[in-house]
């Protein structure tokens, strides 16, 4: 099997374990779940943007938010959908980088919000609220960052 096969194939394991996991989060952490210490699941929908930026706009200002990041979110799943038909190599960077936009464009499209869940704390510190899509676009911004791909 070729490398840009298996590279599809974790892209496409990857989306179903999104779409699996905010099902999952939001059938199951109601309230707060502790995963571990430092690790919960606490449901949380975000309307905003990244870090929930201009999720406390109210309504009017979330109106404006929205179609604003539908509109950006598209023009990056263009982009780097482009980058990933027109690449060589290797297709996980930019693969991952959009199937976490998609991921979060359904729920946008979906919910009006992205479902979040994740929670990541050490005593009072709280990092923001995220999920698998997040982690796959931090993870492609990574490796495109410290790769030579």
């Amino acid at each position: 099997m070729n490398r840009s096969l298996k590279e599809l194939i974790v892209l496409i394991a990857v989306a179903l374990l999104d779409r699996v996991t905010k099902q999952l989060a939001l059938a199951w952490c109601i309230g707060e779940r502790v995963f571990m210490p430092g690790i919960s699941c606490r449901l949380a929908l975000n309307r905003g943007m990244a870090f929930s930026i201009g999720s406390t706009a109210g309504s009017y200002g979330i109106s404006l938010i929205i179609p604003l990041i539908t509109a950006v979110l598209l023009i990056v799943c263009c982009g780097n959908g482009y980058q990933l038909w027109r690449r060589k190599g290797t297709i996980l960077p930019w693969g991952l980088i959009v199937t976490g936009a998609v991921g979060n464009l359904v729920d946008r499209f979906r919910y009006g919000a992205v479902v979040d869940f994740i929670e990541i704390h050490w005593g009072d510190w709280y990092w923001p609220t995220f999920n698998v899509a997040d982690i796959c676009i931090c993870a492609g911004v990574a490796l495109l960052l410290f790769t030579k791909e």
